[in-house]
C-alpha cells in the first residue's frame, strides 16, 4: 500500500539517513583531522629534537673551547689583542677548534658586541654580524656567567645557530663571550617538509569539502528521487482509488438527482417544489469535488498546441465578465507583447486561469480592479513569459504557499484542490507558479511558462 500522507515514517527514514550520512562525513573529517594533527606533532617534535641536539652540541663546544682560551690567563680582552703574536696564536687556536668541530665560525666579542678575534688568520681582523643584536638576551645571559644558545637563524636561505660561552679572566670575571656558529642545513629539508605538509593539508581540506558537497548533493538528489517515487506511487494509488470511488459514488448521485427531479415534478403544484432544487445543487457540488479529485490524483495527458497566450487570456476575461454580470470588479491589462505564443493544452490552461480569476474576484471588494501583467524575459538561455494576476483584496493569512497543498482552503465552500491542480498542470507545461500576499493589500499570482517561438519577440534579459 502507498504511504499515508500523514504517516511520518518516510520523514523519519529520511531523517535517519541524513544523520547517517552526516555521521560518516563527520567521522571521516575527524579521522582526517587526527591523522594530520599527528603528522604536525611529529614534524614539530623532529624540529624540537634537532634544535635541542644542536644546542647541546654548541654548549659542549663552548665549554671546552672557553677553557682552552681561559688558559691564556688574561686579565682583560685587551691583553689578548694588544700583542700581535698573542692574537695570531689565539686566532690559530680558534681556527683549529672550528676545523675539529666543523663549525661555520668561531669568534670572541666584547661587551659592546664588537668582534675582537675570530677564526680568520689575519691580524686585527674585525667584522660585525648584524644578528648579534637579535641575540642580545642570550648574550646578556652569557655575560652573567651562563652558557646559552640563540634561537634558530635563517639568513640568505641558510639556517644556523649560535652558542654563547662566557670567557672569564684570572679574577673569575666575565670579560668577553666566545661565540660558536654551527650550520643547521637539515632544517631547510625540514622546512620543505613542513611547507609541503601545509600545502597538502590545504589541498586535502579543499578536496574533502568538495567531496562532502558532492556527497550531500547526491544524497539530497537521492532523497528527492525517493520522495518523488513515493509521491508517484501515492498518486497512482489515489488515482486507482479515485476511479473506483467515482464510479461507486456517481451512480448513487445520479439516482439521487433523478429521484429529486421526479419528486419536484410530483409536487410541482404544491408550492414547495423549490426545496428539491437544493438536492441537484449539492449533487453537482459533489460531482465537481470528485472531478477535481480525479484531476489531481491522475496523471493528466496534455494535448499541446500552439496558443496565442494574450488572445487566450483576453477571451477568458470576457467570458468571466459575461458569466458574472452582477460582479462590480473590473479587469485592467498591461501586455508588453500581444504576439506571445506558447505550446499548451488550451482546456487545461483555461481551467487554471478561470480558477485564478474567480479567486481574485471573490477576494476583491466591489468597485476595485484586478490587474493582469504580461512580460517576456530570457533566463539561462531560455525565453519565458510571465503572467501576473494582482488583486487588491484582504490577502491570504499565514503562509501563502500553503494554498498549493491539497485540501487546504480559506473558503467555507472550497475543496482545496483548485490551486494544487493548477500547480500540477503548470509544472507539466514546464513552467512554475508562485504566490505573494500581504494582509490588507492583496495577492499576486505569477505564472511562468516557456515560450514556443521567441525569435520575433522583444525579450528582456534577466
Amino acid at each position: 500500500m502507498a504511504d499515508n500522507p500523514q504517516n511520518p515514517a518516510p520523514k523519519t527514514h529520511a531523517a535517519k539517513q541524513k544523520i547517517y550520512v552526516y555521521g560518516i562525513i563527520i567521522s571521516l573529517f575527524l579521522v582526517f583531522f587526527l591523522v594530520n594533527l599527528d603528522r604536525w606533532f611529529l614534524l614539530k617534535e623532529v624540529f624540537r629534537s634537532f634544535d635541542n641536539e644542536l644546542s647541546q652540541r654548541l654548549n659542549s663546544i663552548g665549554v671546552l673551547s672557553a677553557e682552552l682560551i681561559e688558559n691564556y690567563n688574561f686579565k682583560s680582552l685587551s691583553d689578548l689583542t694588544s700583542d700581535p703574536l698573542q692574537l695570531l696564536l689565539l686566532e690559530s687556536q680558534l681556527q683549529k677548534i672550528k676545523r675539529q668541530n666543523k663549525l661555520e665560525a668561531i669568534y670572541i666579542i666584547n661587551p659592546s658586541l664588537r668582534i675582537i678575534a675570530d677564526d680568520q688568520i689575519s691580524s686585527y681582523f674585525i667584522r660585525n654580524r648584524n644578528y648579534l643584536q637579535a641575540d642580545s638576551l642570550a648574550i646578556q645571559r652569557a655575560f652573567n656567567g651562563r652558557i646559552t644558545t640563540s634561537h634558530l637563524h635563517h639568513i640568505a636561505g641558510e639556517y644556523f645557530k649560535n652558542g654563547y660561552a662566557p670567557l672569564r679572566n684570572v679574577n673569575g670575571q666575565t670579560s668577553g663571550i666566545l661565540v660558536t656558529e654551527a650550520s643547521a642545513g637539515y632544517f631547510t629539508t625540514l622546512k620543505f617538509y613542513r611547507n609541503t605538509f601545509w600545502i597538502s593539508l590545504l589541498a586535502s581540506i579543499v578536496l574533502f569539502i568538495l567531496f562532502s558537497i558532492f556527497v550531500l548533493q547526491s544524497f539530497r538528489k537521492l532523497l528527492k528521487s525517493e520522495a518523488s517515487l513515493r509521491q508517484s506511487e501515492r498518486l497512482a494509488f489515489l488515482g486507482k482509488m479515485a476511479a473506483v470511488m467515482a464510479h461507486e459514488i456517481r451512480n448513487p448521485l445520479g439516482i439521487i438527482r433523478g429521484t429529486a427531479d421526479v419528486l419536484k415534478n410530483k409536487y410541482r403544484q404544491s408550492g414547495k417544489e423549490e426545496i428539491f432544487d437544493y438536492i441537484p445543487a449539492e449533487v453537482n457540488r459533489l460531482n465537481n469535488l470528485i472531478a477535481n479529485f480525479l484531476t489531481y490524483a491522475r496523471e493528466q495527458k496534455l494535448n499541446l498546441k500552439r496558443l496565442n497566450l494574450i488572445e487566450f487570456i483576453s477571451e477568458l476575461i470576457r467570458q468571466v465578465s459575461l458569466s458574472e454580470p452582477e460582479n462590480t470588479v473590473y479587469f485592467e491589462t498591461f501586455f508588453e507583447d500581444e504576439a506571445v505564443s506558447i505550446q499548451a493544452d488550451k482546456d487545461a490552461l483555461k481551467q487554471i486561469f478561470l480558477n485564478i480569476f474567480r479567486n481574485a474576484i471573490q477576494a476583491s471588494e466591489s468597485e476595485t480592479q484586478i490587474v493582469i501583467y504580461e512580460k517576456t524575459f530570457k533566463k539561462k538561455g531560455r525565453s519565458w513569459v510571465e503572467i501576473a494576476v494582482v488583486d487588491h483584496g484582504s490577502g491570504i493569512e499565514g503562509d501563502p504557499e500553503k494554498i498549493f497543498e491539497p485540501f487546504y482552503t480559506t473558503k467555507s465552500t472550497g475543496t482545496g484542490l483548485g490551486m494544487p491542480i493548477s500547480k500540477k498542470i503548470i509544472e507539466q507545461h514546464g513552467g512554475s507558479i508562485f504566490v505573494e500576499s500581504e494582509i490588507g493589500k492583496g495577492t499576486t499570482v505569477k505564472i511562468l511558462l516557456p515560450m514556443s517561438n521567441p525569435a520575433n519577440h522583444k525579450i528582456t534579459k534577466k
